[in-house]
């Protein structure tokens, strides 16, 4: 199968519900993959960090597919379907890049794990996880949250994704 990404826009907070969905009525399951990425996040609750997954890009959900137009047919008789983004007139493509950049932070699973970092004065240096390399595109560090704000470029746009950075120290 050709990789082809695309991206679903949806109702921020249903991205999963509208991703079972789209499962439901593709035309031939085994030729397209759709998915929900997560970033893992650490969280205190009665002073104890606990583990949780959230959403990466709010309200989105990618689909890898070489029949995007059998696909697009089946998604416009769900009610609920939103849009697959377009440019001109065209389901867009993910370019390489930002393919790359979603494959380098993201697990075999979807999944961004959390990475561990230590900051000098405004510098954050990641030593270990997928944010490794990616320095240059932390645009906010929450240290009472264990977050790191990212700025990355899907289908032209700059969009944030929030995800778990650990600062040791």
């Amino acid at each position: 199968m050709e990789e082809n990404w695309y991206v679903i826009q949806v109702v921020s907070g249903q991205e999963e519900k509208m991703a079972a969905l789209c499962r439901k009525v593709l035309p031939e399951p085994e030729r397209t993959e759709v998915y929900v990425p997560y970033a893992e996040r650490r969280f205190k609750k009665d002073g104890l960090w606990q583990r949780e997954d959230r959403v990466l890009f709010g309200g989105y959900f990618f689909l890898i597919t070489d029949q995007i137009l059998e696909v697009y047919e089946a998604l416009r008789k769900i009610q609920e379907f939103k849009r697959i983004l377009k440019s001109d007139e065209e389901p867009a493509r993910l370019l390489p890049e930002e393919i790359s950049v979603i494959q380098s932070i993201t697990s075999n699973k979807h999944r961004v794990r959390i990475s561990r970092g230590i900051q000098y004065g405004k510098r954050t240096v990641i030593l270990s996880g997928p944010l490794k390399g990616l320095e240059g595109k932390i645009v906010k560090v929450n240290r009472s949250k264990d977050t790191a704000t990212l700025k990355l470029t899907i289908m032209g746009r700059d969009i944030s994704a929030e995800v778990g950075l650990h600062l040791l120290g």
